[in-house]
């Protein structure tokens, strides 16, 4: 059984919501070739490309460091990120 092992990960910022995220690791994965298109729609939504060859993974992301309001369909403002951290939640569960 493979586990999962991170060789390396480093990450830019490149402006006020975006940043780009790459990693180099190990897991069970024989062969995989992804690229996903998502600006918006989930949490730190972004373009991504996974290439993994015999159980090695390169992953090169483009997020987005807001969090996304499902109800509302769009990103969360920062009110709402403050009102969030008052009611001491996270990701719609109470903090214990």
């Amino acid at each position: 059984m493979f586990e999962f092992h991170s060789y390396w990960s480093k990450g830019w910022i490149l402006s006020k919501h975006k940043a780009i995220e790459v990693q180099l690791m190990r897991d069970s994965t024989l062969i995989c070739f992804e690229i996903d298109l998502e600006f918006k729609g989930y949490c730190h939504a972004g373009p991504r490309i996974d290439i993994a060859f015999l159980f090695h993974r390169l992953t090169i992301s483009f997020p987005d460091s807001r969090h996304w309001n499902q109800e509302a369909n769009r990103w969360k403002t920062p009110e709402e990120h403050e009102e969030e951290a008052e009611r001491g939640t996270r990701r719609g569960r109470v903090l214990k």
